[in-house]
């Protein structure tokens, strides 16, 4: 009889656990990205999701990513890496991004998720 009751006692408690996690995950999608600004972005940022905006300045499409330069209203800019293609025609619209700040070749960049048009 006791055996019974632990085991459905167990089942209950890992039921409350999963659910616990899976509420975790749905809220850490909703959580808002923390916007800054271009030059407030460094190595203290990296691999943090960020949210920056700016106007595309340079693309330069290769054959597997984009690079964009992007530029705030100060002359600051950072390179933004996307998979997208034919986006020549966003070139000095100003856009927000939404990414992960990394490093490359000494280089701080974002690794977008979304690109978005202001």
């Amino acid at each position: 009889m006791k055996n019974k009751e632990n085991n459905g006692i167990k089942q209950i408690i890992l039921l409350l656990s999963m659910a616990g996690i899976l509420i975790l995950l749905i809220l850490s999608n909703f959580q808002k990205p923390k916007s800054v600004q271009i030059t407030d972005i460094s190595e203290k940022n990296l691999n943090e999701k960020v949210l920056v905006q700016g106007k595309i300045k340079i693309i330069n499409e290769l054959d597997q990513i984009t690079i964009i330069k992007l530029q705030d209203n100060f002359q600051n800019s950072i390179d933004v890496i996307c998979n997208c293609k034919n986006f020549k025609r966003y070139l000095n619209k100003t856009v927000e991004v939404y990414g992960r700040v990394e490093k490359y070749k000494n280089t701080i960049q974002i690794n977008s998720d979304i690109i978005r048009l202001k």
